[in-house]
């Protein structure tokens, strides 16, 4: 019995793509695991939460997001021949883009 060079390829897919089911289980759970503060953290005061639970800290976020899409309007503004309004914008957006990143730290 002869086995081609696609019978040989086909197989190793079909080994790697079984291997890969794990390996991708596996990063998802380390990945979910990364996002949550552990139990050390939360007992010392020092737990960070990738989604705020604190009304500051959800206040701070949206802010954040609010300066990020401001930046992004005013790069468009600049490609419609707005520049003067796009580059006050775009400082402006860009101060409150960092300030409030900045201020998200101090939140849970």
């Amino acid at each position: 019995m002869r086995i081609t060079s696609s019978e040989v390829q086909s197989q190793q897919t079909k080994i790697s793509l079984l291997m890969r089911k794990n390996t991708h289980q596996q990063r998802m759970k380390t990945i979910a695991a990364a996002l949550k503060p552990t139990s050390k953290e939360i007992e010392t005061g020092q737990a960070f939460y990738l989604i705020p639970r604190s009304s500051g800290g959800k206040l701070m976020l949206g802010i954040f997001i609010l300066g990020l899409v401001s930046f992004l309007v005013s790069i468009s503004l600049g490609g419609l021949g707005f520049g003067k309004i796009a580059a006050w914008l775009s400082i402006v957006s860009m101060v409150v883009y960092f300030t409030s990143g900045l201020l998200r730290l101090f939140f849970d």
